[in-house]
């Protein structure tokens, strides 16, 4: 009973500590970006990332580079309250601009310091 108690705890330490390594271990200096963003309405992004940062209060942005990007709730509201649409229709598309580090096994970490501007070009948008 013993060794499965044991068994039990150590795949429990794995499974909340194995996401933590993986997606927060940088690789390097924090580096400032800015990139236009993506509109996808419907995006298929690694699942267990995406419920990793959305149980952490982080939404995907993805950019026009075909990287995604985490940001805060509110950021992500901010950008969606824009309709992509009326934004081509203008001739405007939104830059982010964001700082981020990148992480060990890929990626980009979370973004901080996130401001969005608006920019003349055409918006990528996609279903």
């Amino acid at each position: 009973m013993r060794k499965f108690a044991k068994a039990v705890v150590a795949v429990i330490c794995i499974a909340v500590a194995g996401p933590i390594v993986i997606f927060r271990l940088p690789r390097g200096r924090a580096q400032e970006s800015a990139h236009p963003v993506w509109f996808r309405y419907i995006s298929f992004s690694d699942p267990v990332r995406s419920e990793f940062e959305r149980w952490l209060g982080n939404a995907p942005i993805w950019l026009e580079s075909g990287e995604v990007v985490y940001v805060p709730e509110r950021v992500s509201t901010q950008i969606w309250a824009q309709s992509p649409h009326d934004l081509a229709e203008r001739n405007q598309r939104l830059i982010l601009r964001f700082a981020s580090r990148p992480l060990l096994f890929g990626g980009l970490g979370p973004a901080s310091s996130v401001s969005i501007e608006t920019a003349p070009g055409r918006n990528r948008i996609s279903k």
